[in-house]
């Protein structure tokens, strides 16, 4: 019966060849196109796992008088899987200059000399980091209570070194702090103010911060 039915199938193909192959190159393309939507789809289903894998959406919050425990009570939202806290501070930098030219707005005397001081829980979860607009020069798991990271010309200006102290001062208070890691990149100013740019900013960790104030609101 099956050598039956093989030799009707030739049979009929040899009878009406043009027929036969039109239906079997139908029959290609339909196999082929299935064959490009399997693959299509195990393609997006990689993309979709690498997205959610790699990229997550954060968000930040502030206050004028963010409480640690309101922070800490943000931290422990549902879907909230990592958090750092930022403290921050206007500073004078003891026998160091800012870099110049890197703001539109003149400020008055005084205020030329300042840069900023931000205290964080997690560097690698600040945003510059975290999006690699700013980069590190080396490895730097968490910034020791007594580190700091500066911009490379910033140190390159003031003839600073991985390793050298410089001493930062708030309302009075003075702060030493040693030179962990230099970073690179640049930010976009929007304020057009020198304390703002990527230049002059000093992270270090969020109790060095703290410690440069009474208040130990974030």
């Amino acid at each position: 019966m099956r050598n039956q039915l093989t030799k009707l199938a030739w049979l009929s193909v040899r009878r009406r060849p043009t027929r036969s192959l039109l239906l079997f190159a139908i029959m290609a393309v339909i196999f082929t196109a299935l064959v490009a939507q399997v693959g299509a789809r195990n393609v997006m289903a990689d993309v979709r796992g690498a997205i959610k894998q790699n990229v997550g959406a954060g968000f930040s919050a502030h206050g004028e008088n963010l409480a640690q425990a309101d922070a800490d009570e943000i931290a422990k939202l549902a879907g909230v899987k990592q958090a750092s806290y930022e403290r921050q501070h206007l500073v004078d930098v003891e026998g160091a200059k800012p870099v110049t030219g890197t703001g539109g707005v003149q400020l008055d005397a005084g205020g030329e000399s300042k840069m900023f001081l931000t205290g964080l829980s997690d560097v690698m979860l600040q945003p510059e980091f975290a999006s690699k607009i700013y980069r590190l020069e080396s490895t730097v798991g968490e910034i020791p209570e007594d580190g700091a990271l500066v911009h490379k010309d910033f140190a390159d200006q003031n003839g600073l070194q991985v390793g050298d102290k410089i001493q930062v001062v708030n309302d009075g208070k003075a702060l030493s702090l040693t030179l962990t890691a230099l970073f690179s990149g640049k930010n976009e100013n929007r304020s057009g103010l020198p304390f703002e740019a990527a230049e002059n900013q000093i992270f270090t960790n969020l109790a060095a911060a703290n410690s440069l104030s009474a208040d130990k609101n974030l």
